[in-house]
């Protein structure tokens, strides 16, 4: 069925360097040796390839015969992608392949792409960031690249310590948009260009803590009335905050670091990362635009 739909369909043989490359993609130091990760999901594949701007990245799709006659009509317009080699393999050889416990059928290949996060620190158009340490938690990390997508976030910036932002869970749980949101590791220069921007008289730097006398409604409103060109918002582990030396060297050179908290009204001590970022980027995005 899928040659009907997809004739310039191939199949690997097991030991192709193709299903050699796909097992080797699920270990973090083969995705940044290679430069390349996976993309899996329906939804996921189907909106990567209708991205024109992002198609050029994509080196190719493995769909599993099992795969219905209506998606694979859906996704048929890539038969003619210059950019993209299409193969197929059995629903049971997929299923070794796939990081899922109950696979979709559909997974792609694509470069690593590469993102300027220091030309957007330096742009005087793009005002919110996100820096995080220690986000152990790949669907924590794909949540909060979505959230970011939503509140206009230009990029979410981590520490030594998180996990790695092209896992195949990250990008699964960031539901397409790691394509509309740079991520990227502090590395010298990343870091040289968060400190010079943190250094600045406007930039704040909003962070949450239980204890600030500040609640964040009060202190984003504060952010979005005083003129500050850039808002980084910082995140860190829920159990111990942010430890990462060049993230701390950033709050401490800070000009503007403003303590907040969100209120509680309950009994649990804290929020999720991903929660809480969402909050913190919900209400200063509504400051920024109100």
């Amino acid at each position: 069925m899928i040659k009907k739909y997809l004739p310039g369909a191939e199949t690997p043989g097991l030991n192709s360097k193709i299903i050699s490359e796909l097992k080797s993609l699920r270990l973090k130091k083969n995705m940044i040796e290679r430069g390349l990760f996976i993309i899996e999901g329906k939804k996921a594949v189907y909106e990567t390839l209708s991205d024109g701007g992002f198609l050029p990245n994509i080196k190719y799709v493995l769909l599993s015969e099992a795969l219905e006659s209506d998606y694979l009509e859906k996704i048929s317009f890539i038969n003619s992608n210059k950019y993209v080699k299409i193969y197929t393999v059995s629903a049971e050889l997929f299923k070794k392949l796939s990081g899922d416990e109950t696979p979709e059928g559909v997974l792609c290949v694509s470069a690593i792409p590469q993102r300027d996060a220091v030309s957007l620190i330096g742009d005087a158009e793009k005002r919110i960031f996100i820096l995080l340490d220690s986000v152990n938690d790949p669907g924590n990390l794909g949540t909060i690249m979505r959230l970011a997508d939503n509140f206009g976030v230009s990029a979410v910036l981590l520490g030594k310590n998180s996990v790695f932002e092209y896992s195949p869970k990250v990008i699964k749980a960031s539901m397409g948009s790691f394509k509309n949101v740079a991520a990227a590791r502090l590395d010298e220069k990343i870091f040289g260009a968060l400190l010079e921007a943190a250094r600045s008289q406007e930039t704040a730097l909003i962070f949450p803590d239980i204890r600030a006398g500040i609640p964040l409604r009060e202190a984003a409103r504060r952010a979005g009335g005083e003129g500050f060109r850039k808002i980084i918002i910082v995140g860190g582990s829920e159990s111990h905050g942010v430890s990462d030396d060049q993230i701390l060297k950033i709050i401490e050179d800070a000009a503007c670091a403003i303590k907040a908290r969100i209120p509680n009204y309950g009994g649990n001590e804290s929020l999720n990362l991903s929660v809480a970022m969402g909050i913190f980027c919900y209400e200063i995005a509504l400051a920024l635009n109100s």
